[in-house]
């Protein structure tokens, strides 16, 4: 059986404890266990718009988002996981520290919103 399961397949969680994920590729078969953190870096969801709640931050500059957002528990703007950015580092997609990438991407979505 191949080990490696192709990009863009779907996994079920098929089992799970406190901080573990036991996940099944529905393709293949194969199944693999996670700490949860690893999940969300590896599996962390892209959104294609700027939800209308999140609109007014389109006027905030980097410092103003994270001020807005310090409140939050984890430091991180809702639509736009810190695991994300950490993958666009990983991939050299951006050298941009976290709240400069969030403004920067909610710019983008923003653009694709219009188009």
């Amino acid at each position: 059986m191949n080990s490696i399961v192709p990009a863009g397949h779907a996994w079920l969680v098929v089992a799970a404890s406190a901080s573990t994920r036991t996940l099944k590729s529905t393709t293949t078969g194969i199944e693999i266990g996670r700490v949860v953190d690893e999940i969300l870096d590896a599996f962390a969801p892209a959104p294609l718009t700027v939800p209308e709640a999140y609109r007014q931050d389109l006027q905030l500059s980097p410092v103003e988002l994270s001020a807005r957002y310090a409140s939050n528990s984890v430091d991180t703007h809702p639509l736009l996981p810190v695991q994300l950015w950490r993958q666009h580092v990983q991939q050299q997609q951006t050298m941009t520290g976290y709240w400069d990438w969030v403004s920067q991407q909610l710019a983008m979505l923003a653009g694709v919103n219009r188009s």
